[in-house]
């Protein structure tokens, strides 16, 4: 799998940040340097998935996960990830901490950390974080160990912070 991606990654941002738009980039590169058995699967519930570079595309969180784990190497990319899974279904959480077993990659995208669960929070080992009210700002950078995260709250449109476990924190900024 692509060597840009280390882990799992979550972009949280609100309504109109950017992550949305993000995420699609980043799935697009993805998938131009897949590996012969490697797989993207997307669970988009508001969607057709015609706008997205994918082998599977679908909008049933149930039908998504059995999918992911019947099969090995899959960039599993869920778009709005708080209103398209129950943070406290074992399914889901099974997403971001046993997929790895499977060779899996997770890129979620959602509005809020309070929307997904500690656990995947925990496993996720790189972050783009737009504009996000305070209180988010303030889980992701405890839940990251970065307190220069809280400053998320005053990003403008468009512009984020990236954070991997371990490394310094950086900002960014793209123009559509």
């Amino acid at each position: 799998m692509s060597d840009n991606f280390k882990g799992h990654l979550i972009l949280s941002g609100s309504t109109y940040s950017g992550k949305s738009f993000l995420l699609k980039k980043i799935i697009q590169d993805v998938s131009q340097g897949l590996g012969k058995d490697e797989k993207i699967f997307v669970l988009d519930k508001f969607s057709n998935g015609s706008d997205w570079n994918c082998d599977f595309h679908t909008r049933d969180p149930a039908e998504f996960i059995a999918y992911c784990k019947s099969n090995e190497s899959v960039w599993m990319v869920i778009d709005e990830g708080g209103s398209s899974l129950d943070k406290f279904d074992d399914d889901f959480n099974w997403l971001g901490t046993e997929s790895r077993h499977w060779g899996h990659k997770l890129c979620l995208a959602t509005q809020r950390a309070q929307q997904i669960a500690p656990a995947i929070r925990e496993q996720c080992s790189q972050l783009y974080l737009f504009n996000i009210a305070l209180k988010g700002a303030k889980t992701w950078a405890e839940e990251m160990n970065e307190p220069d995260l809280q400053k998320a709250a005053d990003l403008p449109q468009y512009e984020f912070l990236f954070k991997e476990r371990f490394q310094p924190l950086t900002r960014g900024r793209f123009d559509l």
